[in-house]
């Protein structure tokens, strides 16, 4: 590939994700008017004053990571780009790690065997680091979340498939949560960067996304990526 086709891909890609990016920044952003608004014309309390900022500091710092994002997307997701399934499990760990500790829950991670992805190291961390993160969120302290790799074989009509999992033991999704997401959807309150950019960062690389999942028994999101 050229340097300037190089170039006018990255371009496209990062229009594309842009918007869905702007998307879930806009559904963050938004209430946080709302809570300063409370907080400026309510007397409130100090317990409720401190659950409102609480709120508009979360949703600012999550609307900050996905923005970090947009930039590492553009700087380093080069277009034929090579990585390794194993590192980019450990570093997505390594990031989640705090925030796994605060909430009690432990991060199992069972990705040993290394093996390439046609897929950029950022991508992998991203899509895993969300996942985790939602994972974490639906976890109670001590429970554990789990990441798997597979290795498919391809053939002569199939491509080579590395697939992914993070699994929790957690509250579940409903029937029709599950299909949404299955569905190419997303059900509202995902945390992290969202469940529309992983879709779209997966897609883009010719990967797929879906969740098997039971209320009161937990959820399993697999991600499949191609292999290298």
């Amino acid at each position: 590939m050229s340097v300037d086709a190089v170039a006018k891909t990255r371009v496209e890609d990062a229009d594309s994700i842009a918007s869905a990016i702007a998307h879930e920044v806009n559904n963050l952003l938004t209430p946080v008017v709302g809570l300063a608004d409370l907080l400026e014309h309510t007397g409130c309390d100090d317990e409720l004053r401190d659950q409102l900022v609480k709120q508009a500091v979360d949703r600012c710092q999550r609307a900050v990571a996905i923005c970090d994002l947009l930039v590492n997307l553009a700087k380093t997701a080069v277009p034929g780009e090579q990585s390794d399934i194993a590192v980019g499990a450990r570093h997505a760990v390594c990031a989640v790690d705090k925030r796994a500790e605060e909430a009690g829950v432990r991060i199992e991670n069972c990705v040993q065997d290394s093996g390439c992805t046609a897929v950029p190291e950022v991508v992998v961390q991203h899509v895993l680091m969300n996942l985790l993160i939602n994972a974490i969120a639906a976890s109670e302290p001590g429970a554990t979340v789990t990441i798997q790799s597979r290795f498919q074989p391809g053939n002569r009509w199939v491509r080579a498939n590395w697939f992914l999992s993070v699994q929790d033991r957690g509250r579940g999704l409903d029937t029709r949560q599950a299909m949404i997401i299955n569905h190419g959807g997303f059900p509202h309150g995902s945390k992290g960067i969202g469940l529309a950019v992983v879709r779209m960062l997966c897609e883009r690389w010719g990967g797929e996304i879906r969740v098997e999942s039971e209320p009161g028994i937990g959820s399993t999101f697999h991600v499949k990526l191609p292999a290298a």
